[in-house]
């Protein structure tokens, strides 16, 4: 991985840059780019996958599809909803977008992708909190609390239904990029690290 970055806009004594590039370089050949500036909100946070058939720009629950002029043609295209892009047609992607039927039904829904992805992880965090919190008083108060073992085993059970949430692992990985990203940043050099910097 290689990066670099500089202070363009608030150069008010600070020592953390205020815009970065990096390029992660993987063993296949692809590569990863990602920017990142607190000089200019235009356009908010997105990712751009680009592959031969078509380019992919994920936002938030919301993704849109813009097709090479090449690419095979698939049925469901006919169909499906289509925006408008700076003269570009992208076809609408909405997650699980066959599984929503009425809108208000759920307040996590967010059709559009206006809430960032942080939103939806702190809510399902919060959820499985209070329903953790419930399963708790729900045992002590039909069984007390002097029998751990089989509290832990109703909570296991209450927990298969949970919503979906990231691991410690993952976090603990993705520390990891971000250090090893602000290590290229700030020393200029190339930076490697391989799989085993995932476990401690």
């Amino acid at each position: 991985m290689s990066g670099f970055g500089s202070i363009i806009q608030w150069n008010d004594g600070r020592n953390v840059p205020d815009t970065i590039q990096t390029v992660f370089d993987y063993p296949s050949g692809a590569r990863t780019m990602y920017d990142c500036t607190l000089a200019n909100l235009f356009d908010a946070s997105y990712d751009m996958i680009y592959g031969s058939y078509a380019a992919l720009m994920v936002r938030g629950a919301r993704a849109w599809m813009f097709k090479e002029a090449d690419s095979p043609l698939l049925g469901w295209e006919v169909y499906a909803k289509k925006n408008s892009f700076f003269g570009e047609t992208g076809i609408a992607l909405v997650a699980n977008a066959t599984k929503l039927t009425n809108h208000n039904d759920d307040p996590n829904n967010d059709p559009e992708g206006t809430k960032p992805s942080r939103f939806h992880a702190l809510e399902a965090f919060a959820k499985n909190c209070h329903k953790h919190q419930v399963a708790v008083e729900d045992f002590e108060a039909l069984f007390g609390d002097d029998d751990p073992e089989a509290l832990a085993e109703h909570l296991a059970e209450t927990n298969k239904n949970k919503l979906p949430y990231a691991r410690d692992q993952d976090g603990f990985e993705s520390v990891v990029i971000a250090a090893k990203a602000n290590e290229a940043i700030n020393s200029g050099t190339r930076v490697e690290w391989n799989e085993s910097e995932y476990s401690l």
